[in-house]
């Protein structure tokens, strides 16, 4: 059981429960060593509502949602002046830089297309969804009939 004497403030604001196992057995109090476990949760967001803290309990199939690795997308998925980025925020001029993530503001505007963290060439969604044509390039070579 989970009592509140239990939890500290200081504790949940240091992060000490975020990720927290979390077991609900079903227990024949008569005989406690008759018991069966029900589910297994984490704990994720913890709020303060109404002067008491809420815990969000997260199942197994939350882990199924959260992004691993990287996505194949057009834009970068680095920050400006990180180290995969590699554009110093520091030097001249770049008091204020913003970036939109493209290949061509990376390319043109910071000089720094070899540290693009994106995939510009890959076809979008119209191109996948379009009809072949007889014009079409097969191969890098246009079709010759």
């Amino acid at each position: 059981m989970l009592s509140d004497a239990a939890v500290t403030e200081a504790d949940i604001l240091a992060g000490r429960y975020d990720g927290a196992r979390v077991e609900s057995w079903r227990v024949n109090w008569r005989l406690p060593e008759e018991r069966a476990l029900i589910r297994v949760d984490t704990i994720g967001e913890i709020v303060r509502e109404d002067g008491a803290f809420r815990a969000e309990l997260r199942s197994g199939q939350h882990a199924m949602n959260v992004a691993k690795g990287r996505f194949y997308q057009h834009v970068c998925d680095a920050r400006l002046g990180d180290a995969r980025c590699g554009v110093d925020l520091g030097a001249p001029g770049m008091a204020g830089a913003t970036c939109d993530r493209s290949f061509a503001t990376c390319r043109e505007k910071f000089n720094n297309g070899v540290n693009f963290r994106g995939f510009p060439h890959i076809p979008g969604n119209d191109a996948l969804m379009r009809y072949p044509e007889a014009a079409d390039a097969l191969e890098g070579r246009p079709r010759v009939r």
